[in-house]
This record gives C-alpha cells, structure tokens and sequence, in this order.
C-alpha cells in the first residue's frame, strides 16, 4: 500500500530549525565574514568528527554539543562566525548519524534517537556558534594574543554561545521553566567546562599547530564514547532489574485479583497499558466455553463484553508524518498443557516502542497462569452444562445475604423456578434438545439479572435465583417478568419450534420468619409445587400458612383452594 505523508501544522521547533539555516545560509554568502587564515579542509573535517564524537556522552542532557563544544573555541578563532556555526551544527547533526552506527546492546540512548529532533537542536546550536563567532569576531580587534586577552575572548564567546542556546530553546519549547531548564540550562553546564578546555586548544594550536589540538581533542572523544558506554551498561544493568521487579509486581497484581474472567481481562488491560502503547484491546479465549468468549476495550479504556470495532487507521498525528496501516500484536496465553487465550492490540506504529514488546513478552506467563487459574476456579464452582453457579456457590451467597438481612436490617428473596414438562422435550426430542433448553434458558436469566443477584442451576431442570434488597412482591414481579421472556424465547431445535415455559415460587425475608436461609429455599419450593399444582406456567408468593398470592394479588389456600376470604360490608 502507497504511504501518504500528511501535513500538518508547522510546530515552534521547526521554525526556529528553519529560520536558524537561512540565517547561517545568508551569511555564508558575505564576504567580511570570511576568516583570512582558514585552515586546511581535513583540519575543518577532523572537528567535526571529534567534536560529534566527544558530544556522545550525555549526561546532563543532549540539548548541546556537552564534551564536543570545546572545538567550537577553535571554530570560533580560526573559521570565523559562519564557519563556527557551520562547525556547530554539522557536529551535532554527524552525532545523530553516530547513534545509527553505534550497537544498542552498549548504548541504549540510540533508542531515543530522532532525525526531526535531531535536525531541530543541530540549528539552533548552529545559530549559537554563529552568534559566539560574531562575538568574538567583534572583540578580536580590541585584544591582544596574550593568554589573558585569549580568556575574555573566550569566556564573552562562551556566554553568547550559553545565551544563544537558552534563548533559542525558550523560543522553541515556551517559557516553563522546568522544561527550559532540562532541555537547555543544565546541559549546558558540561558545555562550559569542555569550552575552558577548548580555549586551551587554541593556545596549543598557536604554539605548535594542528595536530597536537587535534591528537588532545581525540583523546577527549575516546573518553567521552568510553563514558558513553559504561554509562550505556549501567543503564541496561538498572533497566533490567526494573523490568524484574516490574514483571515481579505485575505478576502479582494478576494472580491476587478476583479469579473472575471479566476481572483478569480488566486487569490483563491495565498491565498491557503500563508497557505499551495501544488504541484497542481485545482478550479472546481459546476453545468452547458458556461464557462470553471475547472482552474488548476502546482508546476509553472501559473493558466490556465483544469484539472490538476498529478503524481501518490511526488517527493522524500533528506535523509531518507517515500514515501507516495498525500495528496488530498478537500474543497467545499458553500452559504446559493448552492454548488458553489470545491478545491482540492494535497499536500506531508511530508510537509504539520495540522495547515495551519485550516487556509484555515477559508478563505473558503470568497473565496465562490467572487466567488458568480463573478458569479451573470457574469450573470447580459453576455447572458445567450451563455455566450457571452450582449449588455450592447457592449456599455461599445465601449465608452471605441472610447475614447482611440480620445486620442492616434489610428485605431479601429467592426464587426457585422449574421447566414445565421437561420430561416430555427429552422423551419427544432427546436428550441433546433438553440440555439446549437448559442452556438457553440459563443464558436468559444470567441476561437479565442485576450484578448483585446470583442465579444457578439447583438440580435437573430446576433453577435458583437469590434477590438482594428485594422484598415478596418485587421478587414475585421479577419471576413474572422471568416467565414471560422465557415463554416468548424462540427456541427451535432441528428446524422444530419447541415452546418452553417455566412455573416459579417465591419466598422472602422477613416477611417469612426463618432461622436459617435454606429455609426460604423450602419455602420457595413450596410455592413452586403450588404453581405447578395450578397449572404450571405461573408464579406465586409463599405468604405463610399454606397461602400463596399471584402477581395479580390473588390468594389461594393450599387446603381448600376454591376456599375465598369474605369481606365484611361496613355501615351497609
């Protein structure tokens, strides 16, 4: 596919850049500029490599030339104001070419390297070597050549040099001072000793020429790639026991959270966000499951149940920038035994870092062993037909509910709800029909519950659906609204519409007085027989003593059923 450069609007870097290599093209052309006494065309070549070479060393920040400023003193003397800031910017603009040749196993800071950047800073220190040229073209005439008056030219050159840089960085970057001061104030500060030094240079040079200077300045530049490197190593050192500890706490923010699948995708999102750079998210498992299949989550970063939707391309970028097609990493969450799930980010190559995909490579153990570990946990306490919480998880939540009841003082219910005619669909269909009905009807209810309530299968094609904060009558509502959605399911089965219904029964507290939970389950299945004594495909309230009410408020005795209360008529 054809890559289209977008363009967009000129930031302050650029134009500082822009206006920094006219004015030096400009003066080039003017003759008073000129210095007479040029030297050699190699002597012009070997500062510029030296200097670009002493400049890899950074330690204060790589806003200036650092080491590599102590040719501009030589540039300054000898090449003239032009040739000073010609001198400037070739160095620095030759020490981003350096990066590309060095190994980023010895120098990580390669890895940060910009061309625009790059281009941007070599101007402006460009225009700062102009400037301490034009200084020090401007004294030359007033001074002698004694050691003394090779001082103040220096130093006064020097600081047009130091002030150049800081004003042309305010322009570029705004007035913060904490950014000014990280991007051009302390790096500066190895400038200023490497210019003491290149003022020493200009004394070897007038005493006995070129080649001792430049035999002192390659010595600089040895030691300046040495420190490079051991600083290099360190930083690898640190960055590797960083990524330990950080893979370490990862791991363990994984395991600890809930052994819930919505919560390990939530938390596996959160731990790819902390390494890499990405617009979309997708958490896929792997093989036939009841649950859903697929979390996904936007640029928002709300985790929710599908499949993301994500357009054909990145955003565009302010500036100029190549617009590419998604940078998709895909990632599979693997034990010893299975594939359990699959990763996918869709990231803007524009922003990705290739060290961040290392660091999500080393997580991918633990993010495998939560996600195992939810699964065996899920299969250990959920129905395997339908998915549903087994009866076990029913007691839990029972005790759990009841003893909030006794503590708060607040109502609760269960529901306990039963196919109709169950027996006639697997002796009629098969069995392969009554277990999809099961299913279907299992996926209803986990659709339509709230977060808090908890639904499971009991036993058979019998149901259980604990209600928190929720009195008889809405707990009677809700199974009314339960059976309805079940009676208009379409359920079809070998091209064959098959019709289900359910029958349910109430029971609540403390309407109903009990002493323990399970209780309310007796109770619940009570009214259930009630229901289904009455017909089947209704709903009743157990109200105590045998008496059941239908959503219509109905009362029926369990003894006599035709029985009904008699109202008295007052003052007839």
């Amino acid at each position: 596919m054809k890559n289209v450069l977008k363009i967009g609007s000129y930031s302050r870097e650029s134009a500082v850049a822009v206006g920094a290599l006219l004015v030096l093209a400009v003066l080039s052309f003017w003759g008073p500029w000129e210095n007479q006494a040029v030297p050699a065309g190699w002597v012009r070549l070997a500062l510029i490599g030296l200097a670009a070479l002493a400049s890899v060393h950074a330690p204060l920040g790589s806003g200036s030339l650092g080491l590599g400023a102590a040719a501009l003193p030589l540039a300054v003397v000898f090449l003239g104001p032009t040739g000073a800031g010609w001198l400037a910017a070739s160095a620095y603009l030759t020490r981003g070419l350096i990066f590309l040749l060095l190994p980023s196993n010895r120098f990580p800071e390669r890895s940060s390297w910009r061309l625009t950047q790059t281009l941007e800073i070599s101007a402006r220190i460009g225009l700062a070597g102009l400037a301490a040229g034009v200084v020090g073209r401007a004294m030359a005439g007033g001074l002698g050549a004694g050691l003394r008056d090779l001082a103040i030219l220096g130093g006064v050159s020097g600081l047009a040099y130091g002030a150049t840089v800081v004003a042309l960085s305010w322009v570029s970057l705004g007035s913060v001072a904490s950014l000014l001061w990280r991007a051009a104030a302390r790096p500066l500060g190895l400038d200023a000793g490497a210019w003491v030094f290149g003022l020493v240079l200009v004394g070897v040079v007038q005493r006995l020429g070129w080649l001792p200077a430049l035999l002192l300045l390659a010595v600089l530049a040895i030691m300046s790639l040495e420190a490079a490197r051991n600083a290099g190593l360190r930083q690898l050192a640190l960055g590797q026991l960083n990524l330990l500890r950080e893979v370490t706490r990862a791991g363990h923010r994984i395991i600890f959270r809930r052994p819930d699948i919505q919560g390990i995708a939530e938390q596996i999102h959160l731990e790819c966000r902390r390494v890499v750079a990405f617009s979309w998210f997708q958490f896929e498992l792997l093989g036939k499951s009841s649950i859903a299949a697929s979390w996904a989550a936007g640029p928002d970063g709300k985790v929710c149940e599908g499949a993301p939707e994500v357009p054909d391309r990145p955003k565009p970028l302010p500036g100029i920038h190549r617009q590419s097609a998604w940078r998709v990493v895909d990632r599979e969450l693997v034990t010893e035994e299975q594939g359990l799930a699959r990763l996918r980010l869709w990231c803007d190559p524009r922003r990705l870092d290739p060290s961040s995909l290392a660091l999500l490579d080393t997580l991918l153990p633990q993010m495998a062993s939560a996600v195992h570990r939810a699964l065996l946990d899920r299969e250990a306490r959920h129905d395997p037909l339908t998915g549903l919480p087994d009866r076990r998880s029913l007691e839990r939540q029972l005790q759990r509910v009841f003893a909030d009841c006794l503590e708060d003082g607040v109502p609760m219910a269960v529901v306990m709800c039963d196919l109709d005619r169950f027996k006639r669909i697997n002796d009629r269909i098969g069995h392969a029909a009554g277990d999809q009905a099961l299913i279907a009807i299992a996926r209803l209810m986990e659709d339509h519950r709230r977060e808090s309530d908890l639904c499971c299968r009991y036993g058979g094609e019998e149901f259980a659906v604990v209600l928190e904060h929720t009195d008889g009558e809405t707990a009677l509502r809700v199974a009314e609204r339960l059976r309805a959605a079940v009676q208009q399911l379409a359920f079809v089965v070998k091209d064959r519409k098959v019709q289900l219904r359910i029958s349910a029964g109430v029971a609540a507290y403390p309407e109903l007085t009990v002493k323990d939970p399970n209780d309310l389950l007796t109770l619940a299945d009570d009214a259930l027989y009630e229901a289904k004594r009455q017909g089947r495909n209704r709903c009743f309230l157990n109200r105590g003593n045998n008496r059941f009410m239908d959503v219509e408020g109905n009362f029926t005795d369990d003894d006599d059923p035709q029985q009904k209360l008699e109202v008295p008529t007052l003052f007839g």
